[in-house]
């Protein structure tokens, strides 16, 4: 919420309080969904880690959702 949100970096903010078309949450406001690319070497392990931090208040929650069948290769 400090880092994507109406004011900052606000192309990647969605504003969900009153229900915004084409998102099923309850959560007030969200990111569009956001895509990382790597190049990766074929028959070599790749180890993927996905953080999220909820530590400047109490009263809002945090999550991460994985869409389009998650983490895959081409």
């Amino acid at each position: 919420m400090n880092t994507i949100n109406d004011k900052t970096n606000s192309e990647y903010y969605v504003d969900n309080a009153t229900g915004a078309a084409g998102y099923s949450t309850t959560m007030d406001g969200l990111t569009v969904p956001l895509t990382c690319s790597v190049p990766v070497t074929p028959g070599q392990a790749v180890t993927v880690k996905i953080a999220v931090a909820d530590t400047s208040d109490y009263r809002y929650d945090s999550a991460i959702a994985l869409v389009d069948s998650g983490i895959w290769t081409d």
